[in-house]
């Protein structure tokens, strides 16, 4: 058992194609009308084009397109697309081109190519970053053509089935990408054999022994059944056709795969799993299948809680059938699954059982289609790769909820989505303006995780805004991404404000448009978002545009533009030099902190710097004073009455019956500080005062923060006024 290979592991019940006759009988059996000689001609024409070349096992690369082509037969795809998955490698493996393409065959299947072609990564340095624009290629394909995607999954199944010629590490990088990526994308489409097909190929991929093992553990309990699993399903069969129904049962072992996924999940050993083997039973019409439940459970013990009506309530990619588990005579548990002639189709071939053939493929108006018009949206929105690949994964990975609107619209979101996705789901205004919720005709907080069957109700306030914590609440991609698109578009705002400010500081008259270019901007608004940001300096601008730098007036910047450092606490009217922080806006220092001294001038903008007037400013006041009781209530009570609030306090002991102490309150600005200073000045007991402004970092450290003291010291000083 463990000399298994990938052709052994491979068990989706099809014989990839070797021939491209065998393509043409197999698009005989649905399609007799269809144009075969077209088919033979992209045949001869890839054939030419891949010409010697060979894949990494030696075989002749022709061989792969067969197989693809020879698969999206087997799906029952239209000529266009199986002539695609002979062509699919043409263009980025060989000197033809996309016009070559449409010259022979057309412009419709030159943009299937295309969709499949991946992008060239030239000057790319990252692998995250080629993966996530592949992806977000392809996604993009897809919603324009879902053909795109089809072909695909034929072509990565194929790969999958031929990794033994790769080295080990590279392996694992395709496996993991089929597990979180294609995997997901197959289940979405209802094309199951493809899935658990691409998930056994990774999981053998990552750990061989462990497939190995529980392949032959699966089989010898399927061996030792007293009846085999064709007597079993011949059985039900003939028991179903003596009470007047017409049926065809068949069998199939529980992939090894979703074996170990349920060992893992529930903490179980291979004996304490009983449902290895499932049964399917295909009958005629929707009211047979409600009838073969009730004779199977006539015939059967049903688990208790195991029954699931995906008829009545269908999964988001169309798929249709009764589930059940049950025991048979001799203990053994059976899953059974029970669907129609139509319903077992859909889910054989999935949404390419209907939806190629009965609409048009660019047509994506279908609900079940909803899932990728998500992904697409998201795919057309900056973002960084790692965050573009984490939502694709998340909004692919998901079990469903059922629930429904005020008016009864149902909705399908993921397991764990709050009341808020849902407001996201209805629509992004919906979202930004949701201000409370009710779930059943009761108030619940957004937080709330709904649950099958809810009835929900949105209420909105025109004035109301998203909230950073929002994207705590929020388990959906598209909540997450509306959210985080709002405060980008805010933040852009707010950059372009700023950049527009610097601007004028170094020239009031217009900037020529050959300056943005100069800079590497399409744009003027680009410009000040890059300035805004701190992606093109101050001295950068300068050097453009050539001219004298006055220092930066900032006063009348929106407040949460600036950020005062914390380690010299500047208030307005210091003389304060600051730098940009990308996305953030500009943090400001003390002209003569400990960090613009320690780095070059160069890295320095000037600035002035009035304020806001209703707005404080946490600054740092040292003292040192002699160990008398009640001198830190003496103290805070001083400060208390010059209306400065303690954010924080430190304290250290020093020899002598000294101790410093160092402040941290909320002033107005200079003047508000230099009263507060000057009335700590006169108190008996304090020797010195000062401004902790040079950003002494290691002093700090030395002394230990007493946030609990300043608690009792407030209440006593409230008590003393």
């Amino acid at each position: 058992m463990t000399q298994l290979n990938y052709q052994d592991v491979f068990q989706a019940n099809v014989t990839y194609a070797t021939r491209v006759y065998e393509i043409i009988d197999r698009v005989r059996k649905y399609a007799p009308d269809a144009d075969f000689d077209l088919i033979k001609r992209a045949y001869v024409f890839a054939a030419q084009a891949h010409g010697p070349q060979k894949r990494k096992s030696g075989e002749l690369f022709i061989i792969h397109p067969l197989a693809v082509a020879g698969l999206l037969a087997e799906m029952q795809l239209d000529v266009e697309t199986v002539i695609t998955g002979l062509l699919h490698d043409t263009v980025e493996d060989t000197d033809v081109s996309l016009a070559d393409i449409e010259h022979h065959f057309g412009a419709s299947v030159a943009n299937l190519v295309d969709g499949v072609t991946k992008l060239s990564h030239a000057g790319i340095e990252s692998k995250q970053t080629k993966e996530a624009e592949n992806l977000r290629k392809i996604i993009l394909a897809i919603s324009k053509d879902i053909r795109v995607l089809f072909v695909k999954l034929a072509d990565r199944l194929h790969n999958m089935s031929t990794l033994g010629s790769l080295p080990l590490h590279r392996a694992k990088l395709k496996a993991d990408e089929c597990l979180t990526i294609y995997a997901p994308l197959a289940n979405r489409l209802g094309l199951y054999w493809i899935k658990q097909a691409l998930q056994d190929l990774s999981f053998f991929t990552h750990d061989r022994e462990t497939f190995c093992t529980l392949k032959r553990l699966r089989d010898e309990a399927i061996a030792a059944l007293k009846y085999t699993p064709t007597e079993m399903a011949d059985i039900m069969q003939s028991i179903l056709e003596k009470r007047g129904l017409k049926a065809h049962v068949t069998w199939r072992a529980k992939h090894v795969f979703s074996l170990h996924q349920k060992i893992q999940a529930k903490n179980l050993t291979f004996d304490q799993v009983h449902d290895v083997l499932a049964f399917r039973i295909v009958v005629v019409g929707r009211a047979a299948c409600y009838q073969a439940l009730g004779l199977i459970h006539e015939l059967y013990q049903n688990k208790i809680g195991h029954i699931k009506d995906y008829i009545g309530t269908p999964k988001s990619n169309g798929y249709q059938s009764l589930h059940t588990s049950v025991y048979d005579h001799d203990g053994c548990l059976l899953e059974v699954q029970i669907r129609s002639e139509e319903m077992n189709h859909r889910a054989e071939n999935g949404l390419a059982a209907h939806w190629l053939y009965k609409e048009s493929p660019n047509k994506t108006n279908d609900q079940s289609m909803d899932w990728l018009r998500n992904l697409a949206d998201l795919s057309r929105e900056p973002s960084s790769p790692k965050e573009f690949l984490e939502s694709v994964q998340l909004d692919l990975f998901i079990q469903e909820v059922f629930v429904f609107s005020r008016d009864g619209e149902l909705f399908s979101l993921p397991r764990n989505a709050t009341a808020l996705d849902f407001a996201y789901a209805v629509h992004t205004d919906i979202g930004h303006q949701c201000m409370g919720v009710r779930i059943n005709r009761k108030n619940a907080p957004l937080s709330q995780r709904l649950r099958n069957g809810d009835r929900i109700e949105i209420i909105t306030n025109p004035e109301q805004g998203p909230s950073y914590s929002w994207l705590k609440l929020v388990k959906t991609p598209r909540a997450r991404h509306r959210i985080r698109q709002f405060f980008k578009k805010q933040n852009q705002q707010d950059s372009i404000a700023l950049g527009h400010r610097m601007i004028l500081n170094i020239s009031h008259a217009p900037l020529p448009d050959n300056i943005s270019t100069a800079l590497g901007c399409s744009s003027m608004d680009q410009l000040k978002i890059k300035l805004g940001r701190g992606e093109i300096s101050l001295d950068q601008l300068y050097s453009a545009v050539c001219k004298h730098l006055h220092p930066l007036n900032v006063s009348g910047l929106k407040q949460r533009m600036l950020y005062p450092a914390s380690c010299c606490h500047p208030v307005p009217g210091d003389t304060i030099v600051g730098k940009i922080v990308t996305n953030r806006g500009f943090e400001l220092h003390y002209y003569r902190c400990k960090q613009v001294l320690a780095q070059s001038s160069e890295s320095w903008q000037g600035f002035e710097w009035e304020g806001e007037t209703a707005e404080l400013y946490t600054t740092g006041i040292e003292l040192t004073t002699q160990n008398k009781r009640g001198m830190l209530a003496t103290l805070s009570n001083a400060m208390s009455k010059q209306d400065a609030d303690i954010e924080d306090l430190r304290m250290q002991q020093l020899s002598g019956g000294i101790t410093h102490l160092l402040f941290f309150v909320d002033v107005k600005g200079r003047d508000h500080l230099a009263d507060i200073i000057r009335v700590l000045r006169n108190i008996d007991g304090v020797n010195t005062v000062k401004r902790d402004n040079h950003g002494d970092v290691q002093t700090r450290k030395k002394m230990k923060p007493i946030h609990h003291v300043i608690e009792s010291v407030m209440e006593m000083t409230k008590k003393t006024n």
